[in-house]
């Protein structure tokens, strides 16, 4: 499969990031790298999403961007 790389900011829908994106592509097969913004980051953090994310792609991070 391919290796979908997800770049997400703080917007409304991002806390079913992985819920809604990468759960699916994963079980697709594919692999998918997070990047997310910093305050995305903190309110993924903040909710235990973020950690979420890294379990389910098996890639440390999410990382964020500067």
């Amino acid at each position: 499969m391919a290796i979908i790389g997800v770049i997400a900011c703080a917007a409304g829908g991002v806390e079913q990031l992985h819920d809604e994106l990468v759960v699916p592509l994963v079980d697709a097969g594919h692999q998918v790298p997070v990047t997310l913004t910093p305050t995305a980051f903190s309110w993924l953090s903040a909710n235990g999403e973020a950690d979420r994310i890294e379990a389910a792609t098996g890639f440390p991070g999410p990382y964020t961007a500067t």
